[in-house]
């Protein structure tokens, strides 16, 4: 059930904003096993392909479910430092 309110409140926001002045990265656990977060999914996929932004990407994380930092520390790390670093360019 939170899952579906995240995503409607994912679906308001894109009604509200459709246009960014900067970058939007989604970080994203491959191995997430919710069967709610499909839904979450599907309202993230149209959210992106809805709003308009410089860049748009998202990182799938292949060996986390959840816990992208904790789980993937050193890869968590370089896409952080990755992402900063374009936005800076």
């Amino acid at each position: 059930m939170f899952s579906i309110l995240i995503a409607q409140c994912f679906m308001k926001q894109y009604e509200l904003v459709s246009r960014y002045r900067g970058a939007i990265y989604d970080l994203d656990a491959e191995k997430e096993i919710e069967a709610a977060m499909a839904a979450y999914d599907d309202y993230k996929d149209e959210f992106l392909n809805h709003i308009a932004a410089p860049k748009k990407e998202i990182v799938w994380f292949e060996n986390s479910a959840h816990e992208l930092l904790e789980e993937e520390p050193q890869r968590f790390n370089r896409e952080m430092v990755r992402v900063v670093t374009h936005g800076l360019n």
